[in-house]
C-alpha cells in the first residue's frame, strides 16, 4: 500500500473506465465527477492510467492546485478589501 490517494476532479466525463478498473471498488458513481472513497483506496493509480480524460489526479496535486489560486485570489493580501481584520 502507498501514501497516493486520488481525486476525480471536474474534467469527469462519468464514463466509468475507473469504476471498471479499481480493484478496491473504491471509486463510486455518485453523479460527476465520480466519488472516490478514501477508505478503500489503496493508491495503486490504475484509475489515473485508464482515465481517457485524464481527470484523476493525485491527491496532493488536486490540493497544492487549489492552493495556488487561493494564493493568487485578489482576496490573498492583507491589503484587499475583503481580508478579515
Amino acid at each position: 500500500m502507498t501514501d497516493l490517494r486520488v481525486i476525480v476532479t471536474d474534467r469527469c466525463q462519468g464514463c466509468g473506465a475507473c469504476l471498471l478498473t479499481c480493484p478496491e471498488h473504491a471509486i463510486r458513481p455518485h453523479g460527476r465527477p465520480l466519488l472516490v472513497l478514501d477508505e478503500l483506496c489503496t493508491g495503486c493509480g490504475e484509475c489515473i492510467e485508464v482515465c481517457p480524460v485524464d481527470a484523476i489526479e493525485e491527491k496532493l496535486d488536486a490540493i497544492d492546485e487549489k492552493l495556488d489560486a487561493i494564493e493568487e485570489s485578489p482576496c490573498a493580501t492583507e491589503e484587499s478589501p475583503c481580508a478579515i481584520k
